[in-house]
């Protein structure tokens, strides 16, 4: 038999442990292949086309190439640990080492080469759904189908690269083993799995200070930054020693609990255990990472709907110019609003405008004050309640901020300028969505308060009834961009917002983040589910053997399905659980960084999305432990 059919044969006897593999790796060619045609598409670059979603698309996709290198590199890994028997009699039969390696090359391009070309069809054949949900997705008209030539190249090349780096890589590993090394491949001596104290500790030390610190940050959205990237390396530290050394002395310390120890089927299982958790220690950590990122992405950016949701409210006015009295002159301001009102006119859009006055005082840190006259005329034209009059020497506290607290300000009272004021009560209606924090008097209070040297900030609101009447000649992203043109702004300036603007553009990049966060969401908990797969049918040659001497030697099949289950469910659920704890911190924390923007808890939406990835689990698992448990058996009863 020549080298290309004995290498066919091989893998058409060795298809049930290359499907999931051509299945997983079909997915994330699919999943780039449709980056890349996003990114290539023509109309990306007409005018109106966000410009984030392009950017985002290539950040995502340096990410997803990173990673799927990592998760080719480490399936080729497992087969290749799989064939080392194979390898080892191939080559004292008198194979070369040029067929060798010529055989372990050709083997890794048909395999990935046919991933490959499958995903690839699988992406074009899908190419017009995908097209027509991010158009939806991104309100644009719907892109046209094209042929991307473009992006087929760039996926093979990519693979292509990927392909060669691994390939070398592999045969710098077979170089290395001799032909005894791989006559035993995956049934070498193992010897007892040890645990060092001192890197135990550590694992729990840097575990305890990450999880510490987090619980002890304040609601203040630099301290959490600042802390992020630390609590993120002291994380991946800990659990990888977690997984190699502090399971394995917890694992000593079990066996030590003899009650426990020697009942029923523990002795077999706990005893297998310690070696499979030594053993795949890497895999464990590679899994709980992963899916840590996989939920926290899915809790972060469901959490962002909320978000988005809240923030839509903070904007009452359809429209708001501001400009601050020591650096806009009046004059400015009046050439603004006349281009801003003959913008309104030039649509045939009436409106109503109100103007709010608010000075600042120096003595007083971020609080401002306005006027009960002016916030009842905002009110009045917004149709929220009016507050009632205020007495001299009287004022009513305004506070929306999201983290404010509940307190009694009737009790409270404050000296301003020498003269003495009671608060009588606190309100939490927005009138204005950059006044926030402020103290409200009577006209007369604040005649005597005010100096000519105060900095004032001046609000004018405009109501727009029939403002969805623009809708259908203009869109609102772009009226509210070109008067930003018009009056010599950037796009992110807080001088002029416009809500409906602002809430589509909202909508638009949320709807972006989404479709890439599911995307690359979906790519690695489906390569992570595979790195458990590939790790499990790796050892099942091992474990046949091993079940079958234990079967003879008088170990019942309830017992035997008992201990499988165990040990196929520590598998599966102690990465899994690792990564919910670390999800469950990261949300923490990101709920602080959220306590300054809105109120809201993020936790329960972010239960919903573990929950369903821990139903996707539970199948996953309950199929592969069949499968698994049915080929033991059958190897049993030959």
């Amino acid at each position: 038999m020549t080298l290309l059919p004995l290498l066919f044969t091989n893998l058409r006897r060795k298809s049930r442990a290359y499907l999931a593999y051509f299945v997983s790796t079909s997915f994330v060619v699919m999943v780039y292949f449709t980056f890349v045609m996003f990114i290539h598409h023509p109309d990306f670059n007409k005018e109106g086309t966000p410009t984030y979603f392009p950017v985002g698309l290539s950040a995502s996709l340096t990410i997803l190439t990173i990673f799927t290198f990592l998760f080719l590199w480490f399936s080729m890994n497992s087969f290749l640990r799989m064939r080392k028997k194979e390898l080892g009699i191939l080559t004292i039969m008198g194979i070369s080492r040029i067929q060798f390696y010529l055989m372990i090359i050709l083997e890794n391009i048909i395999i990935l080469g046919i991933a490959v070309l499958a995903g690839i069809a699988s992406g074009l054949l899908f190419s017009k759904a995908f097209l027509i949900f991010g158009s939806a997705i991104l309100y644009l008209e719907e892109l046209p189908f094209y042929f991307p030539l473009e992006a087929i190249k760039e996926t093979i090349s990519s693979f292509g690269i990927m392909l060669v780096l691994i390939t070398i890589f592999m045969l710098i590993t077979v170089r290395k083993s001799s032909i005894v090394d791989l006559l035993h491949g995956a049934h070498t001596h193992k010897k007892e799995p040890k645990s060092s104290i001192l890197l135990s500790l550590l694992s729990a030390t840097c575990l305890l200070i990450a999880y510490g610190n987090v619980f002890l940050l304040k609601n203040d959205t630099f301290a959490v930054i600042t802390w992020m990237i630390p609590a993120i390396i002291l994380t991946c530290i800990g659990t990888y020693f977690f997984f190699s050394q502090l399971s394995i002395y917890l694992l000593k310390l079990a066996k030590r609990w003899l009650s426990f120890y020697w009942r029923g089927t523990r002795l077999l299982w706990l005893s297998d255990l310690a070696y499979r958790v030594k053993e795949n220690a890497m895999m464990f950590f590679m899994v709980t990472i992963v899916s840590t990122t996989s939920f926290t992405a899915a809790g972060s950016i469901s959490s962002a709907v909320q978000l988005m949701e809240s923030t839509a409210q903070t904007y009452p006015f359809s429209m708001q110019y501001q400009y601050f009295s020591d650096s806009t002159s009046p004059e400015k301001a009046a050439r603004d609003l006349g281009i801003i009102e003959g913008k309104l006119n030039e649509l045939h859009l009436d409106y109503q405008q109100v103007q709010v006055v608010s000075t600042y005082l120096p003595e007083m840190k971020h609080l401002e004050i306005i006027s009960l006259s002016d916030y009842n005329k905002a009110a009045l034209m917004l149709g929220l309640p009016l507050l009632p009059d205020i007495q001299n020497g009287d004022a009513i506290l305004l506070d929306v901020r999201a983290n404010s607290t509940d307190t009694d300000y009737s009790k409270i009272s404050a000296t301003i300028r020498g003269e003495p004021f009671h608060l009588t009560r606190k309100t939490n209606q927005l009138i204005l969505s950059s006044l926030t924090y402020a103290l409200i008097i009577n006209n007369h209070d604040l005649e005597k308060l005010k100096r000519p040297t105060d900095k004032k900030v001046i609000y004018y609101g405009y109501v727009v009834p029939a403002w969805d009447q623009a809708t259908d000649k203009v869109p609102i992203k772009h009226i509210g961009n070109e008067l930003k043109k018009q009056l010599g702004l950037d796009a992110y300036s807080p001088s002029l917002q416009v809500r409906d603007a602002f809430n589509q553009e909202m909508k638009e990049q949320l709807n972006a983040t989404l479709l890439i966060g599911l995307m690359i969401t979906v790519v690695f908990y489906v390569c992570a589910a595979s790195f458990l797969y590939f790790r499990l049918y790796g050892d099942l040659e091992r474990d046949k053997y091993h079940y079958r001497t234990i079967y003879k030697m008088g170990m019942s099949l309830e017992e035997l399905n008992k201990s499988l289950t165990v040990e196929i469910a520590l598998l599966f659920f102690a990465p899994f659980l690792m990564a919910i704890l670390h999800t469950s911190v990261a949300l923490f924390a990101l709920q602080k960084l959220y306590s300054g923007l809105a109120e809201f808890s993020i936790f329960t939406v972010s239960l919903i999305c573990i929950l369903g990835f821990f139903i996707l689990q539970l199948i996953y698992f309950l199929v592969v432990r069949a499968r698994f448990i049915q080929h033991v058996k059958r190897h049993l009863l030959m």
